[in-house]
């Protein structure tokens, strides 16, 4: 399971929406342990060490841009940095302290 709390503030300049945001993500054990954890079965065969990672607790800051080009249209740009729990960057297969994302949508409403 994974949870997503965070607070954005949307203001207009010009025809451009700015949402500057920040919040955290929370990953259950499981989670954790589905996409970074190590079992022993697995460590023997890849040679990497067994990690049994906890739930953890990552944050983030994000800005997203929106901007409308045509009656009903809207294109959307947003970037999020996230700052990666121990649980998470302690395992033999992470080797990165964080992760960018970029993300890119024309959007139509109706």
């Amino acid at each position: 399971m994974t949870s997503d709390l965070g607070y954005d503030y949307r203001f207009e300049w010009n025809d451009i929406e700015i949402t500057p945001g920040a919040g955290f993500m929370w990953n259950s054990k499981k989670q954790n342990d589905y996409y970074y954890g190590i079992s022993s079965q697995e460590s023997s065969r890849s040679g990497l060490k067994a990690y049994d990672p906890n739930d953890s607790f990552s944050p983030y800051l994000q800005l997203a841009l929106d901007y409308p080009f045509a009656k009903s249209w809207k294109a959307s740009v947003t970037a999020r940095y996230t700052v990666l729990s121990s649980e998470v960057k302690n395992s033999p297969m992470v080797d990165k302290s964080g992760i960018a994302s970029l993300g890119v949508d024309i959007l139509y409403t109706f």
